[in-house]
């Protein structure tokens, strides 16, 4: 059945390609903003701030639903879009750490904003026997962005050319908002917040299955972000940390539209429980040595679980609940998500520091790879026809 307030042809374009231009451009300044704060500032510094807007964007998860209500969907996405670019922006003028700290609180509320707003929108308009399918496109698009980003980014590192770096991270945020703002307006379609409604979804026993899942998978991110990057910039330099880290975005490309194809077509719960045991295994296997090579290896591992078990939960979402729900439904299991990114940006460092080299992050992540590989297959099944629009 369509959509209550109608299909438009230009909404699923207009949402997937806004996407791409976010992740090209300002949202790579999670990547290399070591490489733009003052060089005395130390890495659990920098990285706090990268925390606060996990933490903020965790805190939104379940309350960016009233925004939501108050703007309609597409001015959420409009000004959720514009929130990415005001880090990069700021850096252009200052590098005041509280500013920075208050600045990523409020992109966390962007990245809420688009997050329960694009995906839903997006399920509204195309074919419910396909979810797995867009929501690996709008991944696959997503990481495209972040892999081009890292690389034109990491290259004006090379250079040392700050200004470049920074037009490359605001510039496509703009044209980013002028594909949201092409959007029709439409009334928010997750219902009303409730007290008795979160707590509901949040103990809901799927969502809680699938909340922990999605915290174990987002500690890629984190440790991408905080102690993996920080190392490669340390013992190789800074063109390495663009190249690397590319093959981590390029590997989740690549298995989200794959991954989210074939769980259209095979249980959703046999394909995480596969990329969490071929991403433990092969974190393990890096572990063991210090080249480019292996740390490219152990990138690529990342990208494997980091790539479908998002994609999976996305699709889970509109598999298991119908379109009101949806917002709330992701909501409650990302927000496990936004609390692994935050915890293993922090917790990767320590480790790090209390560390030799790059083996025991990568052994510890090996070891909660495998072992979630377990309750991986402990996801309930997906009910698809029933909660079809």
């Amino acid at each position: 059945m369509a959509c209550a307030q109608g299909i438009s042809r230009r909404v699923p374009p207009l949402i997937i390609i806004a996407f791409f231009f976010t992740f090209m451009g300002p949202a790579v300044v999670q990547v290399f903003l070591r490489n733009l704060v003052p060089a005395d500032w130390g890495a659990v510094k920098v990285t706090a701030i990268l925390a606060a807007l996990y933490f903020s964007f965790m805190f939104w998860r379940l309350l960016v639903v009233k925004t939501q209500h108050w703007m309609g969907d597409k001015w959420s996405l409009v000004f959720g879009v514009a929130a990415y670019m005001l880090v990069p922006a700021a850096l252009i003028f200052t590098t005041s750490y509280a500013l920075l700290v208050v600045l990523a609180i409020l992109w966390g509320w962007g990245a809420a904003a688009i997050w329960l707003t694009g995906p839903v929108w997006l399920y509204d308009n195309t074919n419910p026997a396909r979810r797995g399918f867009w929501a690996g496109v709008l991944y696959m698009v997503l990481f495209a962005g972040l892999y081009i980003g890292t690389l034109l980014v990491g290259y004006a590192a090379k250079d040392a050319s700050r200004a470049w770096m920074l037009f490359l991270l605001v510039a496509p945020g703009a044209v980013a908002v002028v594909l949201a703002a092409a959007l029709p307006r439409r009334a928010a379609r997750a219902e009303a917040l409730s007290f008795a409604g979160m707590r509901s979804m949040v103990l809901d026993r799927r969502v809680i299955i699938l909340g922990i899942l999605l915290f174990v998978s987002a500690t890629t991110y984190g440790l991408l972000l905080g102690a993996f990057r920080d190392r490669i910039d340390l013992a190789f330099g800074t063109k390495t940390v663009g190249i690397v880290l590319s093959w981590f975005f390029m590997a989740r490309l690549l298995v989200s539209i794959l991954g989210g194809h074939f769980t259209d077509i095979i249980a959703r719960r046999s394909v995480v429980a596969l990329a969490f045991f071929v991403g433990g295994a092969a974190l393990a296997l890096a572990s063991g040595f210090k080249d480019v090579w292996a740390l490219t290896a152990a990138s690529v591992a990342l990208g494997l679980v980091g790539g479908i078990v998002p994609v999976s939960a996305t699709a889970y979402s509109a598999d298991w609940f119908p379109p009101e729900k949806r917002s709330l439904a992701m909501g409650a299991s990302f927000i496990w998500g936004d609390l692994g990114t935050a915890v293993s940006l922090l917790a990767g460092q320590f480790i790090a520091e209390a560390s030799p080299g790059f083996a025991a992050p990568l052994l510890a992540f090996a070891a909660l790879f495998l072992a979630s590989t377990v309750l991986a297959l402990l996801l309930p099944g997906a009910h698809r026809k029933g909660n079809s629009q």
